[in-house]
């Protein structure tokens, strides 16, 4: 498994997205733990939110262009309110070299299990938060 494939490449494929969307919802329920625990000052609490908000938007633009640039389309693509969200997350790259560069490399079969299985867990501690704050 090669980390640097998110940097190294101007491609990128449907699994290492779908790592990063995975690191984010974890990240965040991290930092939601974090702040219930040591109660910071409203200041703070804005401050840190604010921060990994910023990093993860900055992050997620750019590898949702390597994503586009992985199935043939420009980057500007991502400006498309639905088109952005749906293919990059569910379209298969072309496999073959194109004008971004060579294919990009998956995650080996037992990390996309283990990655589809945390989305999957963080899905359901996410409706279950939902469904606990409604009943309460």
């Amino acid at each position: 498994m090669n980390l640097w494939n998110f940097v190294e490449n101007d491609r990128l494929s449907r699994s290492y997205y779908w790592l990063f969307y995975a690191v984010v919802l974890y990240g965040s329920f991290a930092l939601g733990i974090f702040e219930a625990i040591t109660h910071p000052s409203a200041q703070a609490e804005n401050a840190m939110g604010f921060s990994w908000q910023l990093l993860t938007t900055v992050i997620g633009i750019y590898l949702c262009v390597k994503r586009m640039h992985d199935v043939n389309k420009s980057g500007w693509w991502i400006f498309v309110p639905i088109y952005s969200i749906v293919v990059p997350l569910a379209t298969k790259g072309d496999g073959g070299e194109n004008q971004y560069g060579p294919p990009s490399e998956e995650l080996p079969s037992l990390a996309r299990k283990i990655v589809g299985g945390l989305l999957i867990g963080a899905l359901m501690i996410m409706f279950l938060s939902i469904g606990l704050l409604l009943l309460g």
